[in-house]
């Protein structure tokens, strides 16, 4: 059987019910949450970290490194740090290059924290449009 589009998994704390009353489409408890229970998670769209925290926390994964877990720097930018070649590839495939490129080209300034969050949103939604328009070309 198909779900139907927008329906919780099976085996998710919530489902999504659609009510014509006062509340309109919202999400309700398939069963108890306790507290500090997960009921939904999403994957950031965009994040930046802070200038303190790009030292310290690898760029794709966010994990603090040092001690056991040193982490590598990236070579065209000089500021984003990753805890491992899987992750500093799939920030490259993800789009670092385009900010790596903009951050080599204005060093040693770096822009704050909230244009870099700004330029990486509008780079992913730029890479979806071209997508799309190069799927419609063929």
């Amino acid at each position: 059987m198909e779900r139907p589009s927008g329906a919780a998994p099976d085996d998710a704390p919530w489902a999504l019910r659609r009510s014509d009353g006062p509340l309109g489409r919202h999400l309700v408890a398939a069963r108890a949450i306790g507290p500090g229970g997960v009921a939904a998670s999403q994957a950031p769209y965009a994040l930046a970290l802070y200038d303190a925290d790009e030292a310290v926390r690898c760029g794709h994964c966010l994990r603090l490194g040092g001690g056991d877990m040193p982490l590598l720097r990236c070579t065209k930018s000089k500021r984003a740090r990753y805890c491992g070649r899987q992750h500093q590839a799939a920030a490259w495939a993800a789009g670092f290059r385009n900010e790596a490129a903009a951050l080599a080209a204005v060093a040693p300034r770096c822009p704050p924290p909230t244009l870099r969050l700004a330029a990486r949103a509008l780079w992913r939604w730029a890479q979806h449009v071209w997508t799309c328009a190069s799927d419609l070309c063929m």
